[in-house]
């Protein structure tokens, strides 16, 4: 998974393994998408989702997220000899997003469970006063 250490854009966005997390992870949010190959494209395109501008700062921060924990299990994987996990990583990016939104945004009240099953609709519906 992480032979080619010198091509970032590879190892974040367009290996198989990772390619399908994006995947899995717009599933869960329910965005129906088609992924670009370059990391500038892959957020812009996120970026340009119809949405008020406390829902993208949301949207935005679970792009960022997702990034850092594919970075995270990079790291895990050539400096501890770990091993890809698409569910682990999928929980870790479900978990860690619903911990930042809940510590960052005022009135986040949505239960972790009703987060893991409908995130999208989770932020949709979230009182218009929350902010960052």
């Amino acid at each position: 998974l992480w032979k080619c250490r010198r091509i970032p854009h590879h190892c974040f966005f367009t290996c198989d393994k990772v390619w399908n997390i994006w995947l899995s992870c717009y599933k869960w949010l329910r965005v129906s998408i088609v992924l670009p190959n370059s990391p500038e494209a892959h957020y812009w395109q996120h970026k340009n989702f119809l949405f008020s501008k406390q829902e993208q700062e949301k949207w935005d921060a679970i792009w960022a997220l997702t990034v850092w924990c594919i970075w995270c299990l990079r790291n895990e994987f050539i400096h501890n000899g770990g091993s890809f996990g698409a569910t682990t990583l999928m929980d870790k990016i479900t978990f860690n997003a619903w911990c930042w939104l809940k510590g960052k945004v005022k009135g986040f009240d949505v239960s972790f469970n009703q987060w893991s099953v409908c995130p999208g609709e989770s932020i949709s519906h979230m009182m218009c006063r929350s902010s960052f």
